[in-house]
This record gives C-alpha cells, sequence and structure tokens, in this order.
C-alpha cells in the first residue's frame, strides 16, 4: 500500500519566518561565543606566572621578592601610625574590609578579607606591623594573602597585595612618614 505524501501548507512567509530565526540563531550563537572568548581572554590576561599561578593560593611579602611592589614597607613612623594608615586604605578599596585587630606589645596584626569582582571569592588577608629592627625607629609591615578555596589563585593573591600595598605606599609621604 503507497505511504501517502503529506501535504505541507508552508508559504513564503513561513520560510522567511524559519529563514529569519535561524539568523537570529546564529548571531546568539556568536555573541555568546565571543562573550566566552573575552571572559577567558581576560582570565589568561591575568595570570603573571603560569607556574606558580595555578599552583599556590597564597602570597605574601619577602625582602627578596622579584616584584618590588611585594616587598614588606618600611616607614620612619609609629607603629600605630602605620596600622591606622593601613585600615584607612583598606576602607578606601572597594570590597575589602577590615575584620579583626590585634595588639601586643611589639606588634599589630590586622586581619582583612578581600572579596574578588565577578564570584565574590573572599581571600583572607594578614598585615603584620613591627618595630624596625635596624634601630632608626619606625615601624615595617609584611603581609600574606591566602584564598580560602582552591588550589591555584591565577594570581589574585598577589593583586591582592599590590593593589593593598599601593595604597599603603600612597599615604606614606617622601620623607618615609605617615601623612
Amino acid at each position: 500500500m503507497p505511504v501517502p505524501l503529506i501535504e505541507t501548507n508552508l508559504t513564503p512567509s513561513h520560510n522567511r519566518t524559519r529563514r529569519t530565526m535561524f539568523w537570529i540563531s546564529v548571531f546568539l550563537g556568536a555573541v555568546l561565543l565571543v562573550g566566552l572568548l573575552l571572559i577567558v581572554g581576560g582570565l589568561l590576561l591575568t595570570v603573571d606566572d603560569w607556574n606558580r599561578d595555578l599552583r599556590e593560593n597564597r602570597a605574601g611579602t619577602s625582602e627578596d621578592a622579584a616584584d618590588p611592589q611585594l616587598r614588606p614597607v618600611k616607614t620612619r613612623s609609629s607603629m600605630e601610625d602605620l596600622a591606622a594608615c593601613v585600615i584607612g586604605a583598606a576602607a578606601r578599596l572597594p570590597d575589602w574590609q577590615l575584620v579583626a585587630e590585634e595588639r601586643e606589645s611589639e606588634t599589630i596584626v590586622l586581619r582583612l578579607v578581600h572579596s574578588t569582582r565577578v564570584w565574590r571569592f573572599q581571600d583572607d588577608i594578614v598585615v603584620t606591623i613591627r618595630p624596625r629592627d635596624e634601630g632608626t625607629g619606625g615601624a615595617s609591615l609584611q603581609a600574606e594573602s591566602r584564598s580560602r578555596i582552591g588550589r591555584g589563585d591565577l594570581g589574585q593573591n598577589p593583586r591582592n597585595l599590590r593593589q593593598l600595598l599601593r595604597a599603603v605606599r600612597d599615604c606614606i609621604g617622601a620623607d618615609g612618614h605617615v601623612s
């Protein structure tokens, strides 16, 4: 028995609608692809050191840091003035929050939290302020930033320290005193 042919009633306007829907789908797919490429490209540009940034989820200041911005801050100001400078700098920076301040006789420890912009990941930053050892007076600042989750930070912890230390250095005058 022969199979009856299905009669379709597609008019030229139906074909035009199908073509329009096809091109809209192609356009939306292209927009999504470009958006994804921009996000991935932006992420790739933020990674400074692939060897470090995929394996480490912490960063700290050190005297021999290859990046001069990640070296400890040394001032001629008192520990209290330097702590006030750090607290003020963190208050001015977006997405930074002071969560604790601990004072001992020779040390001030400030605990800060930085939340990343897009995913709101939280990184813990510990700033330790001590008297300078050289006998010249003043105070020095060491800092460490650590991600709460993940194996690698894609360079976020060094960026946290650079951002905070840049703001701290901005409030220290050329004479080494907090202004």
